[in-house]
């Protein structure tokens, strides 16, 4: 874990309060919040989303509890990074929620069970937390989640729908609900979600998911997504580039031709492939333009 200095750490040391802040601007220490400093270092978002919790805990109520995108974080569950700057806490109350210099407090009531300890953190359970960013968040976002958590098998969706219906006065009951209906356990990425969410919204026939195409015994590839009837398959790239994907010995250039290979073998098995990325998948005209396109030269063969 990341040692945190804070201020009167670093002036015991023999720093000024006028060094200190000379060396946040200059990068020689990060803040972290307010009064908070550690050493400066290459961090993920969710790294730095953890420095920001371990600053913030030991100044909450101790009945508070890590919640929401802050439960996400430590429970490796994909959020965007633009949510990353705020550390969420749930505390017992009937008041409303609120922000505050780096936090916001959801009110509403935890039992005992809704909660787990997770190293020296209180934090929502995985049902919980799911269901939560479920209500709270963009309907594609709470797919995003659903789908990683169902994916990795460390929530099944009957305990999702129980949480949801154990909590019948929080906000957003219904959204959270159409989420966990919608999830599928076979979505491998965030792009992957998406994908289907707006397949759904735009009337897009739906795809069978991770599609295995066979000569004979043999596996051929298995592809993202396939709509068999047409001839078609979709591979979403948002999850990876070519370059995380290396296997040991492997450079760029041989991952790249891998994959031209790859895709001539799903071509001589009578298939074409179409390709987005996170890009297209954001904006659902682009997808829409350039799966549409896919399908409907097959469509007219067919008719």
């Amino acid at each position: 874990m990341t040692e945190l200095k804070r201020t009167r750490d670093l002036m015991a040391a023999g720093m000024s309060r006028f060094e200190i802040a000379q060396a946040a601007r200059e990068g020689t220490l990060q803040r972290v919040r307010r009064g908070v400093y550690a050493s400066p270092s290459e961090r993920t978002a969710e790294a730095d989303h953890l420095l920001r919790v371990q600053a913030t805990m030991p100044l909450l109520h101790p009945e508070s509890v890590l919640s929401h995108v802050s439960a996400a974080v430590v429970h490796g569950l994909p959020v965007p990074w633009g949510e990353l700057g705020t550390v969420h806490v749930t505390r017992p109350g009937n008041a409303h929620g609120r922000r505050d210099s780096g936090l916001f407090f959801h009110a509403g009531d935890l039992d005992g069970d809704e909660w787990v300890e997770v190293g020296d953190l209180r934090v929502t359970g995985l049902a919980r937390t799911v269901a939560d960013l479920a209500r709270t968040m963009p309907y594609e976002w709470g797919v995003i989640v659903a789908d990683n958590a169902l994916h990795r098998g460390v929530l099944q969706r009957d305990a999702l729908l129980e949480q949801i219906r154990r909590r019948p006065r929080l906000r957003g009951r219904s959204r959270a609900r159409g989420v966990a209906l919608f999830a599928d356990e076979l979505s491998e990425s965030p792009c992957e979600s998406l994908s289907r969410v707006q397949f759904d919204r735009l009337g897009i026939p739906k795809p069978v998911l991770q599609f295995e195409i066979r000569h004979g015994d043999r596996l051929i590839a298995r592809t993202d997504f396939a709509w068999p009837d047409l001839g078609v398959v979709g591979e979403a790239d948002g999850k990876a580039k070519y370059g995380e994907l290396l296997k040991p010995g492997q450079t760029a250039a041989d991952a790249v031709m891998a994959e031209k290979q790859r895709e001539e073998n799903i071509r001589a098995q009578g298939y074409r492939t179409v390709r987005w990325g996170w890009e297209e998948a954001s904006h659902p005209d682009q997808l829409e333009r350039r799966v549409r396109s896919a399908l409907r030269p097959t469509v007219r063969r067919s008719a």
